[in-house]
């Protein structure tokens, strides 16, 4: 996996460019990711914020039970750490052009996954695919992610993880869905 992933690292890399000026604000994204164990149905959600006048953007959707059965079977039995980790990936791949030279606040309310994206690695298998497609995707978009702590109680990612969109309409009624 590693000298797959250096494969397809160096065939996207180019020399970063830093600006020592930035003209733009960051864009703020929340992340989230939900395991109901009565069900069994692992969902995730995101949602962007800092684009200037445009209202904030957001996803949300179930994790197609194959991959979360595929997850299960890891070492790490436990798929929350994926779930956390699946809407950062997505999110890249959703605003790609709005990520493309920008840098981006991540928030996570789940210190694994943050862990993770920071140190761009995990021990969990399956939780290091996840990171390394990311940090494809950033190296890529020549972005700079910045991923911080968010309390659950505070993350407005937790609606459109949940797949409650009418809760999500009460904290942002202006949110793009």
């Amino acid at each position: 996996d590693a000298l797959d992933w250096s494969v397809r690292y160096y065939a996207v890399a180019r020399p970063r460019e830093i600006r020592l000026s930035h003209k733009e604000i960051p864009l703020i994204v929340f992340t989230d990711g939900a395991c109901e164990q009565r069900g069994m149905i692992t969902t995730v959600g995101a949602v962007l914020m800092g684009e200037g006048s445009r209202p904030p953007q957001s996803f949300g959707l179930q994790v197609p039970d194959g991959l979360v059965d595929a997850w299960s079977k890891t070492e790490a039995r436990q798929v929350v750490g994926q779930a956390e980790l699946v809407p950062i990936l997505l999110a890249r791949l959703t605003w790609s052009q709005l990520f493309a030279g920008r840098r981006i606040l991540f928030f996570i309310d789940n210190d694994s996954a943050r862990f993770a994206s920071i140190k761009g690695y995990s021990p969990v298998l399956a939780s290091a695919r996840l990171v390394a497609e990311s940090s494809l995707l950033e190296v890529s978009a020549q972005s700079s992610s910045w991923f911080a702590r968010v309390p659950t109680a505070s993350n407005v990612a937790d609606h459109p993880s949940r797949l409650d969109w009418d809760a999500l309409r009460d904290v942002l009624p202006c949110v793009r869905i």
